[in-house]
């Protein structure tokens, strides 16, 4: 099992009080909130808990009970977060509120428990999670049990009133940050984890290397979101709360132009809830108004699986923001009928060789020649593999040559790109698809468009209707009155949140001077490449975005971030997409029960340490053959830690080193695993429960 959730699987009830309690209080959620609180327990209160100022006290017998307990904690805490000892009736409401969805969710307490709790009030957790809930009524639902237990006065009316407005809110931190999305970021709770793998809360026990696909997030960026949720809670009590969202979505918006070097007076931002859904805004800016738009994507195997439907106008996910459940591969509603067409460009061989830059940018080249009409062309910066082309001096010939016919998107959704391009890009009139999400760090998922304002002046696109599936008019600038209008009318609070934790790490990694930044990634980065080229059953896939430049080359579009590998078998060939997907998960499991005895202690402990890498990519290999290569990514989070974070060294190299050992230690964790692939893959269905990633 991963260290720290044991209490999980034994703990349904502890006899003894002090032990339940201290289960309790060890759950990272709840533990991580108590430093500033004592708790106590005391056998004469006759409500099954009370705040007064920092002290949170429960009953006897609610402290001896471990789910009890953690309910009782939960909603203690969240009553102290929002009034303390001046909470008000609609306080107690959503405290109650967020307990109960606490209890569906984080803490998933089994049924037969939980429908016999004296803390909180039975269902109504999955009354809120449901699609489409009624507020006032749960409002109402809660009042009433609320004051039956603790034996109070029956809520005003007007209390409900405000306790309603704000209970969209109410949802714990870590449910809200995965609300908003589609299918990818929902979690299972029986697990704790999406199907990435990964957490909505800070699992600062975990070594993440993964910022290539997502993360979870740093306490940095989760106290950013939970800080900003209880602000919207209070929005919503004074009844405050569009406008609230509103200015809260500006600020955003200029912190990510800041982020940047940018202003909005040059460059409108428009908020979506992935990079995958910036897509549609781009194909919305796009469209002509009559006739076929051809969209020329780059590396169709090496962006976000979603986004060829996306630029299709297709739906890619089976569950839209605000729509509930959709059809992949159906047209967005407003596009049935319109000829979009999509021309795939591949940017490696067969066997996985890279293709020369000149070579597949003659290939983009005639597709536009022979293609007379409208062209939307997807440049990118940064692949899964770190790739980037068109070359930004060629994408300006082009558009130089073709004129209004060619609109270029820059796909720079791995935000491994330096301030100075991102500008050079807005600069010439391009859209630029950026995330908080990828190299940044912040929860999965984030996405937003930069508009040059000069480009939306020339907007002849047309609006799909269907875009309110995916848009709030809260997430699209007033500077862009159309597209705003054809937003929905409810905030998406989980994209929000993410970006409020991503902007967070933004500002962390933009706080070391880019000399250090620089001379950290510089050393890290080659500490990385060295750490695979000597190990025996890894092979490096090369590219020219592997190299190290000189030392006066500086700067994230130079240095190498992103390390992607092939693990080998015995006969030293690349083990395949599916069995790299397998080495990926046992990765962050822990899988020490899978070893024979006779293995050394070094091995049982090694394998049960958790490492996030980046998820698999199919790669071709020499003849021909797809292997499943894995990777390796440095995210801004590891450079801020490495930076800020004085309890993991006594100065920045001494924290760098510490880093590369746990890359050192990860790949010795691949050792272990293809020792023993036998003997793990066919028990690989057996691995117990309590030693999968999400119980991380």
């Amino acid at each position: 099992m991963i260290p720290g959730y044991e209490t999980r699987a034994i703990a349904p009830k502890s006899g003894h009080t002090s032990t339940a309690l201290i289960e309790a209080c060890g759950l990272p959620e709840i533990g991580s909130e108590l430093a500033d609180s004592s708790v106590r327990i005391s056998p004469d209160i006759t409500t099954p808990f009370t705040v007064s100022g920092s002290v949170l006290t429960l009953g006897s017998d609610v402290a001896s009970d471990f789910w009890e307990a953690a309910c009782a904690l939960r909603e203690a805490i969240e009553l102290r977060a929002l009034g303390g000892d001046d909470a008000r009736w609609a306080h107690r409401i959503l405290a109650h509120a967020t307990a109960s969805i606490y209890r569906e969710t984080t803490l998933r307490q089994p049924v037969a428990t939980s429908e016999s709790s004296q803390i909180t009030k039975h269902g109504i957790g999955k009354t809120m999670l449901a699609l489409g809930a009624d507020m006032s009524a749960v409002a109402k639902e809660i009042a009433a049990f609320v004051a039956g237990r603790d034996g109070l006065e029956p809520c005003p009316k007007g209390e409900i009133r405000a306790a309603a407005r704000a209970l969209p809110l109410a949802f714990p931190t870590e449910v809200l940050l995965t609300m908003g999305g589609d299918h990818r970021q929902m979690v299972d709770w029986d697990t704790g984890a999406n199907s990435y793998g990964l957490s909505p809360r800070p699992v600062p026990w975990r070594t993440q290397f993964g910022s290539c696909t997502a993360s979870s997030p740093s306490p940095r960026a989760f106290a950013a979101a939970r800080h900003l949720r209880h602000q919207l809670i209070a929005a919503g009590l004074d009844d405050v709360l569009d406008d609230a969202v509103d200015s809260i979505s500006d600020q955003i918006r200029i912190a990510i132009c800041e982020g940047f070097g940018l202003s909005t007076d040059d460059v409108l931002v428009v908020l979506t809830p992935s990079g995958t859904d910036a897509e549609f805004v781009a194909l919305a800016m796009a469209l002509p108004e009559a006739g076929p738009l051809i969209s020329i994507i780059l590396a169709p195997d090496e962006i976000g699986s979603g986004s060829l439907r996306a630029a299709m106008g297709t739906h890619f996910s089976a569950q839209s923001p605000f729509n509930g459940g959709t059809e992949p591969g159906t047209p967005l509603q407003g596009l049935e009928g319109r000829n979009i067409e999509a021309i795939l460009v591949e940017v490696r061989d067969t066997d996985g060789v890279l293709r020369d830059p000149e070579a597949v940018e003659e290939e983009l080249r005639s597709h536009i020649v022979r293609n007379p009409g409208h062209i939307l062309l997807h440049s990118v910066e940064g692949t899964k593999t770190g790739i980037r082309l068109p070359r930004i001096e060629t994408l300006r010939r082009w558009e130089a040559e073709f004129g209004a016919r060619l609109r270029v998107v820059v796909d720079a959704a791995q935000m491994r790109i330096d301030q100075s391009t991102v500008r050079a890009h807005v600069s010439d009139g391009r859209m630029v698809f950026v995330t908080g999400s990828k190299f940044f760090g912040g929860p999965p998922f984030s996405g937003a468009v930069l508009i040059p304002r000069a480009s939306a002046a020339r907007w002849d696109g047309q609006i799909p209707s269907g875009l309110a599936d995916f848009l709030s008019h809260h997430d699209v600038p007033v500077d862009l009155p159309t597209l705003r209008a054809a937003g929905g009318d409810k905030p998406n609070f989980g994209l929000i949140l993410r970006w409020r934790a991503a902007i967070a790490e933004i500002r962390s990694f933009l706080n070391a001077s880019p000399e250090i930044r620089d001379e950290i990634l510089r050393r890290l980065g080659r500490g990385i490449r060295e750490t695979i080229d000597s190990s025996p059953h890894l092979r490096l896939v090369e590219s020219p975005y592997t190299a190290f430049p000189t030392d006066d080359q500086r700067g994230l579009d130079d240095l190498p971030t992103i390390f992607t590998f092939f693990v080998l078998d015995a006969e030293g060939h690349a083990y395949d997409l599916e069995a790299a997907r397998e080495i990926h998960k046992m990765l962050v499991w822990d899988v020490s029960g899978q070893q024979g005895p006779t293995s050394a202690l070094g091995s049982r402990q090694l394998a049960r340490q958790p490492f996030h890498l980046g998820q698999p990519v199919a790669i071709a290999e020499q003849g021909g053959r797809v292997g499943g290569a894995l990777r390796i990514a440095i995210g801004a989070p590891t450079l801020s830690q490495i930076v800020f974070d004085v309890t993991r060294g006594h100065n920045w190299m001494d924290r760098l080193e510490l880093e590369i050992a746990d890359v050192q230690a990860a790949i010795e964790k691949i050792g272990v695993i293809i020792r023993e692939s036998g003997r793990f893959r066919a028990s690989l269905t057996n691995v117990s429960p309590e030693a999968r990633v999400g119980h991380d």
